[in-house]
C-alpha cells in the first residue's frame, strides 16, 4: 500500500512538479493545497500519513504553530518541512525538537532530491 501524501505548496508550478514527482516515486498523493487553511480541510478529509509542507507558504510564512496544529488534528502524521533559507538561525522554522519526527528540507536536499528523482532522465509526469 502506498503512502498517503499531502503537499502544501503556495507556488503552483513548484506544487504540481512537487505531486508528480511524488507520484513518479509511488507515493498516492491525496491532497495537495496552497495555504494552510485548506491544507487543515484537506488533511481532515483526506487523512494523509505524510506531509510536505511549505514553510514560505500562506503569504510568505506558514508560521511556526502550522505543524503542531496539523499534527494535532494526525497525531501520527509525519511530517517534511521545506524551506530555501538553508540557514539554521531562521526564525520562521518551527523547530524540529518540537514537533518529534518532523524534518526540515532546505534547498540543498531539495537539489538532491530532485537529482534521485531525475536520476534515470525520465520526465516526471
Amino acid at each position: 500500500m502506498a503512502t498517503k501524501l499531502m503537499v502544501l505548496e503556495n507556488d503552483p508550478f513548484k506544487r504540481m512538479s512537487m505531486v508528480a514527482a511524488m507520484r513518479k516515486l509511488g507515493y498516492e498523493v491525496v491532497a495537495d493545497a496552497a495555504d494552510a487553511e485548506a491544507a487543515l480541510a484537506l488533511a481532515e478529509s483526506t487523512k494523509p500519513n505524510l506531509a510536505i509542507l511549505d514553510l514560505e507558504a500562506n503569504s510568505g510564512s506558514l508560521g511556526a504553530d502550522f505543524p503542531q496544529r496539523l499534527r494535532a488534528l494526525l497525531p501520527s502524521l509525519s511530517i517534511v518541512l521545506m524551506t530555501s533559507d538553508s540557514s539554521s538561525s531562521s526564525a520562521r522554522k518551527p523547530s524540529t525538537s518540537a514537533l518529534p519526527g518532523a524534518a526540515i528540507m532546505t534547498s540543498v536536499s531539495q537539489d538532491r532530491l530532485s537529482n534521485l528523482i531525475y536520476a534515470d532522465g525520465s520526465d516526471a509526469a
